[in-house]
């Protein structure tokens, strides 16, 4: 039976993303925010959302963003650093 809930819940939720995707342009962060609020309810649904657990989460993000940024900011630098070079040269 809450394999079923899940399952209609889950169905909704992709009901209620289609419409919002495609009125914005379907742009990502519109999509990925409803599915971080469609995953929140499915699991207070389940009753297996922790404090711990978003904790966890949160810091997992934090960590894979600040890798994003590193490797961003380093491949900036090394191009700046190649451009300031070659037009040194002439």
């Amino acid at each position: 039976m809450i394999a079923l809930v899940m399952f209609l819940a889950c169905l909704l939720m992709l009901a209620l993303d289609f419409p919002v995707a495609f009125t914005f342009g379907g742009y990502a962060p519109e999509s990925a925010a409803m599915g971080a609020v469609g995953a929140i309810i499915l699991a207070l649904m389940g009753r297996k959302l922790r404090f711990s657990m978003l904790h966890q989460v949160a810091m997992e993000i934090t960590q894979i963003n600040a890798i994003m940024f590193t490797i961003l900011a380093g491949a900036t630098f090394y191009s700046l650093i190649h451009s300031g070079l070659a037009s040194w040269r002439h």
